[in-house]
């Protein structure tokens, strides 16, 4: 996703500030992601396109003039049928992962 060979109209948000939008949550982007509300339903959303294996999720926050933000929380969830959008937790062995805990 860095490296910008993921379309942007594959990267959507629950919201955003103008200018912050979803598809600018790249990692090292000059901007990032800024949802307009401050709530934990606040999510983005990656569309692959196909069965992949993720073997890594990076983070990082955003620090410029208008905006010190970043996610403290993060749950990973997939969906495997675009057209029914069941979505379904992320697990480690037979146990659901609940939560990433970040920049706490």
């Amino acid at each position: 996703m860095e490296s910008g060979e993921m379309p942007s109209d594959n990267i959507f948000s629950s919201s955003c500030r103008s200018g912050y939008e979803g598809f600018n949550g790249r990692l090292n982007h000059p901007k990032g992601w800024v949802a307009s509300t401050k709530d934990p339903q606040q999510f983005i959303q990656l569309s692959l396109g196909k069965r992949v294996e993720l073997v890594a999720i990076a983070t990082q926050g955003v620090a410029d003039s208008q905006f010190q933000c970043w996610v403290k929380v993060y749950y990973v969830l997939f969906c495997s049928n675009k057209s029914l959008f069941l979505w379904k937790p992320y697990k480690e062995g037979n146990s659901v992962k609940v939560s990433f805990v970040i920049n706490s």
